[in-house]
């Protein structure tokens, strides 16, 4: 039997404001946001995220065919995954599909998929069986409401698939936040013999080495470092950028053909992309160190 006061305060600390300091809000907000602008083509950004082919079943049950749509309505949507997948380890995405019955002459009723909604969903999985799920779900008023969802209306994500653990983005975080000097006692200053630029120096240098293998590039980072390890550390970080993107989009692609799929007789095509302005960042980088292209094109490929 299922403790809803404990489940409640298991939740509720799950979901704490985790993102609320300077520096580990920052790499949150960096990585979460702004994708169209740092991976995506400037002609493309309109529809940065889309549907392949445009005329899909895909495009069609998820609103996409609508004359005015942008890609920025389905990117607030992943920029939100990917956010709490940072904060939290984890993220869910709940699915909602509707269906309607048609009527047919001389035949049984069917079924038919109209539509599929997407939304972000916080709470917790209990019980997993091989067809349904208990997941308790974080509501408005932060109480807690038990669902059972079918397997495949619930997509979850973990960080652990990006590659990156979630003990490794937990202890970044946590550094990163040590690292900041507007965090620390103003008694403190006032009290000592303070070097503000040393220390401001030493906090730089600290957060470019904790994030070094993602790349993520501290306020200042240019007076401490060279141009091209500048560069670098923003080729890794559009890689990870990349890393984030593609689990998202490839798990939501994964539960939606499964819907379409189910109870068709041929196959239904038709995927969301992904319109990235450079997909082989190691390919671009040994050019550049051979000489192949100059400081001023690499940037314009980034």
């Amino acid at each position: 039997m299922i403790n809803e006061r404990r489940l409640q305060k298991q939740i509720n600390e799950k979901y704490a404001d985790k993102g609320s300091k300077m520096n580990s809000g920052l790499f949150v907000r960096d990585f979460s946001e702004g994708y169209a602008y740092s991976l995506g083509t400037k002609d493309a950004r309109r529809s940065f995220i889309t549907v392949e082919p445009d005329d899909s079943r895909v495009a069609e049950v998820l609103g996409l065919k609508r004359q005015h749509y942008s890609s920025f309505d389905f990117e607030q949507l992943v920029a939100s995954v990917i956010r709490s997948i940072l904060l939290y380890g984890n993220a869910y995405i709940i699915v909602h599909p509707q269906f309607e019955t048609i009527a047919i002459e001389n035949e049984e009723p069917q079924e038919v998929l109209q539509k599929i909604e997407l939304r972000e969903a916080k709470g917790i999985i209990t019980k997993t069986t091989k067809e349904a799920l208990t997941f308790w779900e974080l509501g408005y008023s932060e109480k807690i409401v038990k669902r059972t969802l079918p397997l495949n209306c619930l997509i979850e994500f973990n960080i652990g698939e990006s590659g990156c653990s979630k003990r490794k983005m937990f202890r970044i975080k946590k550094q990163l936040d040590r690292c900041d000097l507007l965090s620390w006692d103003v008694d403190w200053f006032n009290t000592r013999d303070f070097d503000f630029d040393k220390h401001k120096e030493k906090s730089i240098l600290k957060e470019l080495k904790v994030t070094n293998e993602l790349g993520w590039s501290p306020t200042g980072e240019s007076d401490y470092i060279t141009d091209s390890f500048i560069l670098f550390r923003r080729i890794k970080q559009n890689v990870f950028k990349k890393r984030m993107l593609d689990l998202v989009i490839g798990k939501i692609n994964d539960c939606l053909l499964v819907h379409l799929n189910s109870g068709c007789d041929e196959k239904i095509d038709g995927k969301i992309v992904v319109k990235y302005r450079e997909s082989d960042y190691c390919g671009i980088w040994e050019k550049y160190q051979k000489g192949e292209i100059s400081t001023g094109e690499l940037v314009k490929m980034l």
